[in-house]
């Protein structure tokens, strides 16, 4: 009679028999005590010879399993017999019962190194930095890693067999010469080519006492490899800049390379970890088929065929609503969030057409006005455009996608929107603080611009602002097709902006621009 850690008073009888050879328990417990270790089943499921010639060939949950409950009756050892309901692990994706057996696998130690990866972790910028508390105790508490599968599909560990003794064959010289024969005809080479033609010459010889091996790389060391074969192998910047995954990849790809990284090159593959996190439905929920809460990208764009129902947003609601996102976390998305993100999208498109109608015709080299000739409000503004330039490009270097699209949002509104109503002023100066603010505002609102944001008209953050007076933002109180008639909330003095003429006699070079114009001048 031995104890176990893991047997319990609340369930079963307390008593169980222990078979080191089929479970991660029992085998923990074999080693503490110094069982043998029996596993008498092969590859298929079966009772091997190791059972008895009368088990052997049996498959163990099916005919073996009542050949064993024969013998021990045929011989007396039977006390009673009874079906009863309990928790087993079945097989997730055929949703059999799984059998656990004690097999030969290929082991990566990771004593030798550990130190050497917590090393490495300290130079590792995460992006949230919550995940570097994550990965560290993973990292630290992490045993050998079993490098090895039992796959028929997979990148096959080139090993060879001796027939008789099972003992292995592999070293530097095997392993080169089958990564010559992988790199020029493929992983499935070591199924197909004859076993003679997978020795290198000194070999050749011992071909008909060996066997290949069927087993198959972890594809966790597998993909955390990749460094190799993508940035050293290729010529590109080694460690990489970033790598980016889900949250969950602290405990797979993340590690993996960190691990084979630091053991084969000494160093951590990668310079920043930006994690992710997922996208759930309105409610929070996790989308699953089976709940009918998944929301297709395609029918965001498209809409369904009740299109009250499932409207079309279109592509540039969903980039905005994805860069609008705090990635750091889980997302949620459905009709709401959506029609929200629509609104939001519509005010800075019209922000930016108005612009565009206005400056058509308009060569800043030749028509715009130097920046001390400016009026103050113009000024102001263009100073207003220079500080969301900049914070913005600050979000974008620390990867803030979602403070960098609000900040746009928030400027176009409280800074972009004033300026219509002054245009029956100085046409030039307002056509300039135009100019000048379209370039930053749509390389920013589009995602997949390099975004080059400084501009020579906008003026250096240090240099001294000019002053004015704008207590209050102007809200809008009427508005025809014809005139926009704004109030200031402060004074109560109303002025009525009409669209400039000029923007209908505009001459855009390209089609865009034409229709921008011809609808600001509608407008």
């Amino acid at each position: 009679m031995i104890g176990g850690e893991y047997i319990t008073t609340e369930s079963g009888t307390g008593l169980v028999h222990t078979a080191p050879g089929h479970g991660q328990e029992d085998y923990i417990t074999g080693l503490k005590h110094g069982l043998p270790l029996i596993s008498p089943v092969d590859d298929a499921g079966k009772f091997t010879e190791d059972a008895g010639d009368d088990l052997n060939g049996l498959a163990v949950l099916d005919a073996g399993n009542a050949a064993c409950v024969e013998k021990l009756r045929d011989v007396g050892a039977l006390i009673m017999t009874e079906a009863y309901g309990h928790k087993y692990p079945y097989d997730w994706r055929t949703k059999k019962p799984t059998i656990f057996r004690a097999t030969e696998q290929w082991f990566a130690s990771v004593e030798g190194f550990r130190d050497e990866a917590l090393k490495a972790l300290d130079g590792i910028e995460f992006i949230p930095a919550s995940g570097a508390k994550r990965m560290r105790p993973m990292v630290s508490g992490r045993n050998d890693w079993c490098i090895s599968r039992q796959r028929s599909w997979g990148v096959p560990i080139p090993c060879f067999y001796d027939v008789e003794t099972r003992e292995p064959l592999m070293d530097e010289r095997t392993i080169k010469h089958v990564t010559e024969i992988v790199r020029e005809k493929g992983t499935d080479a070591w199924w197909e080519m004859d076993l003679v033609d997978l020795l290198p010459e000194e070999y050749k010889d011992r071909a008909d006492s060996l066997v290949r091996g069927t087993d198959t790389m972890d594809v966790w060391f597998d993909s955390g490899s990749s460094w190799a074969g993508v940035c050293k192998a290729r010529g590109l910047n080694y460690p990489a800049d970033m790598y980016l995954e889900g949250s969950d990849q602290h405990r797979g790809w993340f590690q993996s390379s960190l691990l084979t990284g630091v053991a084969a090159a000494g160093q951590a593959p990668y310079k920043t970890i930006l994690t992710h996190g997922f996208v759930l439905d309105e409610k929070g929920y996790k989308m699953s088929k089976s709940l009918g809460n998944v929301i297709d990208p395609r029918l965001v764009i498209e809409g369904g065929k009740n299109q009250k129902q499932d409207p079309a947003f279109g592509a540039d609601t969903l980039r905005l609503w994805v860069a609008s996102t705090d990635y750091t976390s889980d997302v949620l998305i459905g009709m709401n969030v959506l029609k929200q993100t629509s609104d939001a999208y519509r005010k800075l498109r019209g922000t930016l057409r108005f612009l565009m109608g206005n400056i058509g015709d308009f060569a800043p080299e030749k028509d715009g006005v130097k920046y001390e000739d400016l009026p103050a409000f113009e000024r102001y503004a263009l100073r207003r455009t220079a500080a969301m330039v900049n914070e913005m490009e600050r979000h974008y270097q620390n990867f803030a996608y979602s403070g960098a699209t609000a900040t746009l949002q928030a400027r176009s509104v409280t800074t972009l929107v004033p300026i219509r109503p002054r245009w029956r002023g100085e046409r030039r100066s307002l056509r300039t603080f135009a100019g000048v603010s379209l370039r930053p505002g749509s390389l920013a609102f589009n995602p997949d611009t390099p975004r080059r944001l400084s501009t020579p008209l906008l003026t250096p953050m240090n240099s001294t602002p000019t002053s004015l007076c704008m207590e209050r933002p102007f809200s809008r109180s009427r508005r025809s097709s014809a005139t926009c008639t704004w109030t200031s909330a402060r004074t109560g003095c109303t002025s009525r902006a009409q669209t400039p003429p000029s923007a209908a006699r505009a001459r855009p070079s390209s089609r865009t621009s034409s229709r921008a114009s011809s609808r600001a001048s509608r407008r």
